[in-house]
């Protein structure tokens, strides 16, 4: 466990001297459209979380979909423009949250609609003029809003009926009950559609990035995916070894940014499970790696402690994911469906919260609401 968080100078220089380190990104200038959209958060309402529970569980009654257990303005198509013209970041946000399939996976893009409809593949055309129903832009995301989509997470309190561990398909452990805790919804780069979504934009392939594909002239010192393999750890996301690396020493800078910056008072340990990093960052790293499973009871120690968890979501896809399709063991995700509330708390069109008008941004200056977030920027 991590008493106080903290990125030692030796774990910086590390970090600063990898290959895959690079210096990071100068914020992009601000547009006078994106200005625009901008100044009308400016008058948002305060967040306001006072939904009635009579009334959500009204709408988890109602949902459409049967749970399985109980426990682009300028660059886009004709059809993305006429969708976009009057929409504001709130309205955007909102869409991202209400207009995802219940469940999406797999390299052919495997799908159940909200209206139970189901299916492979047929995503790319989305918001063009091929689109077909019933994947028309209207009712679902197009590829380039799951970009976008994936940076939205959702966190909530919640109980735990159980440890959380993969295969914990929604039975109740009495000895493992958590009254009170916090679940995050967390969206990784979603990898497995080839030349598609975050792949075009992260990985570099010859297959991939090519002149006919509109990428620029070749460039002799680029590192390419074929000289790596993947290996354990970051489930299905993982396409590099040093993804590992990467994830625990960009946690940890994050951290002691927020810690130098006096904005992190309320943490005391940090917990990495099931992640194995390689030795050459082991040393000089105060913090447990440990193969715990997400909401197992804390140690005596600790009892007087929120429990704050993860879980890996997906951008196109309503929490649970394949929860939805009755597969309670295959992943992170219905594995938390199955022991926590998240299929319904985080779940926007049962829970009146999941709003954009509760909308947090996470930045230089904190974790703000929206409102306040843009006033920072003026």
């Amino acid at each position: 466990m991590l008493q106080k968080v903290q990125a030692t100078e030796v774990i910086l220089y590390q970090l600063q001297n990898s290959a895959w380190c690079k210096s990071a990104w100068c914020i992009p200038s601000i547009g006078k459209e994106t200005n625009q959209l901008i100044r009308q958060c400016l008058n948002l309402p305060p967040p306001d979380t006072s939904i009635g529970i009579d009334e959500t569980i009204k709408k988890s009654n109602d949902f459409s979909i049967p749970f399985p257990i109980e426990s682009v303005r300028e660059f886009g198509t004709n059809i993305e423009k006429a969708l976009y013209k009057d929409m504001s970041i709130p309205e955007f946000i909102d869409r991202m949250l209400s207009k995802r399939a219940i469940s999406f996976y797999g390299g052919i893009d495997k799908y159940k609609l909200m209206t139970g409809e189901t299916g492979i593949e047929g995503w790319e055309t989305v918001g063009t003029l091929q689109q077909k129903t019933p994947l028309v832009l209207e009712n679902c995301l197009s590829y380039d809003e799951m970009k976008l989509s994936a940076m939205v997470f959702v966190s909530g309190f919640t109980e735990f009926i159980n440890d959380g561990t993969r295969y914990n398909v929604g039975v109740v452990n009495e000895e493992n009950i958590i009254k009170d805790g916090v679940i995050i919804g967390l969206i990784g780069t979603r990898l497995h559609r080839k030349f598609k979504i975050d792949y075009e934009d992260i990985l570099i392939t010859d297959q991939q990035n090519t002149f006919e594909n509109g990428y620029g002239a070749e460039m002799t010192s680029t590192t390419n995916l074929n000289e790596f393999m993947s290996t354990e750890g970051l489930g299905a996301w993982i396409e590099l070894p040093h993804q590992i690396d990467v994830f625990i020493l960009s946690f940890l800078e994050r951290l002691r940014f927020y810690l130098d910056n006096e904005m992190l008072n309320h943490i005391t340990d940090v917990n990495f499970a099931y992640i194995k990093p390689s030795s050459s960052i082991e040393g000089g790293i105060n913090v447990h790696l440990e193969n715990r499973e997400p909401s197992a009871k804390l140690p005596k120690e600790y009892a007087d402690k929120l429990l704050v968890t993860t879980y890996a979501w997906n951008g196109n896809a309503h929490p649970g994911n394949d929860f939805w399709l009755g597969n309670l063991t295959s992943s992170g995700d219905p594995a938390a469906a199955c022991s926590t509330q998240v299929a319904e708390l985080h779940n926007a069109h049962i829970n009146g919260a999941v709003c954009a008008k509760n909308l947090r941004v996470a930045g230089a200056h904190g974790v703000l609401p929206l409102r306040e977030y843009c006033k920072k920027l003026q």
